[in-house]
């Protein structure tokens, strides 16, 4: 279904706002104020996920939306890219090696029960949409979850 252009500005401001919150450093939950489909002003939480770029591989539990999540990260130097696992609260994969990728939020072609109702995506601070090299990851691309 192609999407409005009140749903493009949305997208535009939306990520104009969660850039300026990176570029100050914000991090934990912040809200941003968002236009939505019949232009009313309503509140986000983002919680910008805690990664890390010296380090190859490293897996964490995180909250998110009431539950405890496993995430683990690894950084693959034969297709020189970072792929993400995501864990319920037993250590049973819900999704596994998941590309991670600025274009696209990161898993919203799933179906699975367990997975939070939210969106993970990355932003890339500089605006330039270039999926993160080994040393970006936690730097210039930020690790975003958007609550249901």
């Amino acid at each position: 279904m192609p999407r409005t252009q009140e749903q493009h500005r949305s997208t535009r401001v939306k990520k104009s706002l969660v850039r300026q919150a990176a570029q100050q450093n914000l991090v934990g939950r912040y809200c941003l104020k968002v236009l939505t489909r019949r232009l009313e002003v309503r509140f986000v939480a983002i919680l910008v996920i805690p990664t890390r770029a010296d380090l190859p591989a490293y897996t964490y539990r995180v909250d998110i939306e009431g539950l405890t999540y496993t995430m683990a990260f690894r950084w693959n130097r034969r297709a020189n890219h970072w792929y993400w696992d995501l864990m319920d609260t037993n250590g049973e994969a819900i999704v596994m090696g998941v590309p991670m990728l600025t274009s696209l939020p990161l898993i919203d072609r799933y179906k699975d029960g367990r997975l939070p109702g939210g969106r993970f995506f990355l932003l890339d601070e500089r605006g330039e949409n270039k999926d993160p090299d080994r040393g970006d990851l936690g730097e210039r691309i930020k690790f975003l979850y958007e609550e249901a």
